[in-house]
């Protein structure tokens, strides 16, 4: 592209005009030069010919005095009519934004701190709602989100249990199947070793029952997931399932780790399969790295070997069950209740429940009383985070009356010049709404790397 500023310096050297205004005049028409010569360009012209008319042109008598008032009717945004008709007042939008940047260029100390206060507001409060969204709002990544529930045990001294022995798992699964299509186990958040070529890691592990997978209705990015007929005996099945993040992490995305042998705690294992990209888990605050069948618990736990057998069950497990198409929450009520009282009346010193309830599984540890602490939670932290953004926009705001003051001579100048009122809230206007772009960018992209570096 040309440097047209050196050539209209030449043109504007005999008005001995004071340096800032020249300075300003040179940024306009150079400008306008360049568009004049874009056009001359897209006639089909030449370089070096569009460039030799365009220089022309402005060392026309005319031209450089038509431009001269054209730039001055900008610079002090004085409406620019056509003809006789009166000048809209979204007219020159585009001459605003030029003008309107020019001037936050001039005053860089201020642009960077209200850019900075307005993206670090908008930077927490994005930050906050996607933890809310993903903890919350958002379905998990699984077929049919909304027809998973967890169970939970109300006891008969008032208190709630939603851990359950291997033994209950089974017997509510194979009682309540005229509302839940599938019910699955899982053991999470265990802080397991795995050993792999020398080399130990640790790995958060979850223990699942064998229709773990198949009840949340995805597909392994590699290999297969545990079975349903596996994990029913205790010691067999060594298999291991590793998270996407987790294979990439520290087998660096090895395609042939299917059938590889690792140990987990000191015991063999096979690596059999990789969950989906972006699987956390079913409950997944954290990021499940590693899943293992249940009936590996008494082997890298160090529990009794019982685990499966022992109804008082030393491993706890979360039971997840998946509600029948057409049915919903309500409905299982009773079915579980039912369920709840014969247990209760076949085991009465172990399972000493006085009902059970099925309650929406989302990516939030389940609470086992009826209190729902992490909703309250979220919407403090929002209410902070509102709190927050409030603050910053009443902070730019203060910044703004501050430079008004400093700028109400050149203001009046302007006013003097023939600018209209609304021709000086309208640039004053262009001007925040820059300001306001520039901190949504500016937070997007804070909330965006925070948001990356939560999920590392």
């Amino acid at each position: 592209m040309p440097d047209w500023k050196p050539e209209i310096a030449r043109c504007l050297a005999p008005l001995n005009l004071a340096p800032v205004r020249e300075a300003e005049i040179v940024e306009e028409l150079a400008q306008h030069l360049e568009d004049r010569y874009q056009e001359l360009l897209a006639s089909g012209k030449a370089d070096d010919q569009a460039f030799r008319t365009t220089i022309e042109e402005l060392r026309g008598n005319n031209l450089l005095a038509r431009r001269l008032k054209s730039v001055e009717k900008e610079i002090y945004c004085e409406p620019i009519p056509s003809g006789d008709a009166t000048p809209s007042f979204f007219a020159g939008v585009g001459q605003d934004v030029r003008f309107a940047l020019r001037m936050l260029r001039k005053s860089p100390g201020f642009t960077v701190v209200a850019v900075l206060t307005l993206a670090l507001g908008i930077g927490v409060n994005t930050s906050i709602f996607s933890m809310v969204d993903w903890l919350i709002l958002r379905p998990l990544p699984v077929k049919d989100a909304g027809q998973l529930t967890y169970l939970v045990a109300q006891l008969k001294d008032g208190g709630y249990q939603n851990r359950f022995s291997f033994p209950n798992y089974d017997d509510i699964r194979n009682q309540s199947v005229a509302v839940f299509s599938n019910v699955a186990g899982v053991q999470p958040f265990q802080m397991d070793g795995l050993s792999a070529d020398g080399k130990t890691m640790q790995i958060w592990t979850s223990y699942v029952t064998g229709d773990f997978f198949e009840m949340l209705g995805i597909k392994p990015a590699l290999g297969r997931f545990i079975l349903p007929s596996e994990g029913k005996v205790a010691g067999a099945d060594p298999v291991l399932v590793l998270s996407y993040s987790y294979w990439q992490a520290h087998f660096d995305g090895d395609p042939n780790i299917i059938g590889r042998k690792v140990s987990v705690n000191g015991q063999p294992v096979t690596i059999i399969g990789v969950a989906p990209k972006g699987f956390q888990g079913a409950l997944a605050i954290l990021d499940t790295q590693g899943y293992l069948p249940v009936s590996m618990a008494g082997a890298t736990l160090a529990a009794k070997s019982d685990v499966l057998t022992n109804r008082q069950g030393e491993i706890g497990m979360i039971l997840i069950g998946r509600l029948k198409p057409g049915e919903n929450l309500s409905a299982a009520q009773p079915v579980l209740r039912v369920v709840a009282e014969r247990l209760s009346s076949q085991y009465p010193t172990i399972d000493k429940w006085s009902s059970m309830e099925a309650r929406k599984l989302t990516a939030a540890p389940p609470s086992a009383g009826n209190s729902q602490p992490l909703p309250a939670i979220a919407g403090l932290f929002l209410f902070l985070a509102g709190t927050v953004l409030l603050l910053a926009c009443v902070n730019v705001a203060n910044l703004l009356l501050v430079r008004a003051g400093v700028r109400e001579r050149e203001m009046a100048v302007r006013a003097a010049l023939g600018a209209g009122r609304g021709r000086l809230m309208r640039q004053l206007f262009t001007e925040s709404i820059l300001l306001a772009l520039l901190g949504c960018a500016g937070g997007i992209a804070l909330g965006l790397e925070a948001a990356e570096c939560s999920t590392r």
